[in-house]
């Protein structure tokens, strides 16, 4: 419909669920974009509209698992699936996304390497 208001005069009106654009014709008869107006949206926390914060805060599966890191910086994965009594792809994917947030990160190699926390979390 973008395309048909545009190349064929027609007028359509634009939606979509979270971007309302509104634009007024130029004298050109070109159309220009005047104001992009998000709606306010149920995401959770906050989706776009949030941002990014530099005091992140952590799930409860992430606090476990940055509790058993700091006890034990050696620890493997499958040990802390054991522990957690979380699957290992569970704890792959918290460790991914703590790595993301720039919370964890692995200093050396997979065998003899250790998790270092980089930043003070919230508890």
């Amino acid at each position: 419909m973008v395309f048909s208001n545009l190349l064929l005069g027609t007028n359509f009106e634009l939606k979509n669920r979270y971007l309302h654009l509104d634009y007024v014709p130029d004298a050109d008869n070109t159309a220009e974009v005047l104001t992009a107006n998000k709606k306010s949206s149920n995401r959770q926390n906050g989706g776009l509209d949030g941002g990014l914060d530099d005091d992140l805060e952590l799930t409860s599966d992430e606090n476990l698992v940055l509790s058993f890191i700091e006890e034990n910086p050696d620890i493997a994965q499958k040990m802390l699936s054991e522990k957690t009594g979380k699957s290992i792809r569970t704890i792959q994917r918290i460790m991914d996304e703590l790595k993301c947030k720039q919370i964890l990160q692995r200093v050396g190699g997979k065998r003899h390497g250790r998790w270092q926390i980089m930043k003070e979390r919230k508890r």
